[in-house]
């Protein structure tokens, strides 16, 4: 039916990276369905990120502080990426994709780029948290990371990750490549 029958077409839940590295994202595109091709990248699309700056990302309350240019220090140049490499200080995030050295002549200009983009990224991440579409969040603890060659997220990580996301929305783990949805470990007391 259309919209003219009182009915307007559902998509399926979008597909939505939590870390903890660019490869989620480009899984994504790779299985991606005309609905979740395309638009602009989302917050822990190009970051390698942990369930920890998961929690502490989705918990900011104040993203124009929390990710303010200082709280970004520079590690060096990616040779992989031929871009400028930073680690967000309280969260250990890591920025290895958002700031080509051909593209910024200091990194102190990448610096304030990357501070801004990721700030633009948290607020749109909060919109369509708030929007009416469904979202499916997917993190993978892979071990082959670098912030992954922690211990596994503990279930209180994952019970707070759950918690900030609103209930419409699935929080997917794949761990030892096997799915583990958020709703079988509340079933599981997580």
């Amino acid at each position: 039916m259309d919209e003219e029958d009182g009915e307007e077409e559902v998509m399926p839940a979008r597909l939505m990276s939590l870390g903890p590295d660019c490869g989620i994202k480009y899984r994504i595109d790779e299985q991606a369905l005309p609905w979740n091709k395309g638009g602009p990248s989302e917050f822990f699309d190009w970051l390698l990120s942990s369930l920890d700056a998961v929690v502490a990302v989705l918990g900011c309350s104040d993203p124009e502080l929390f990710f303010d240019a200082a709280h970004w220090n520079l590690v060096g140049i990616s040779q992989n990426t031929e871009s400028y490499e930073f680690v967000h200080e309280p969260t250990d995030l890591r920025s290895l994709h958002d700031s080509h050295t051909y593209e910024y002549k200091s990194a102190d200009e990448a610096r304030v780029a990357v501070a801004t983009r990721y700030v633009r990224r948290l607020h749109r991440l909060r919109m369509l948290l708030d929007g009416p579409s469904s979202l499916r969040f997917v993190h993978v603890v892979d071990n082959e990371n670098e912030m992954n060659l922690r211990p596994p997220p503990s279930r209180d990580v994952i019970r707070q990750v759950r918690g900030l996301v609103p209930m419409r929305h699935h929080l997917v783990i794949v761990h030892d490549g096997e799915f583990v949805d958020s709703a079988e470990l509340a079933v599981a007391g997580v």
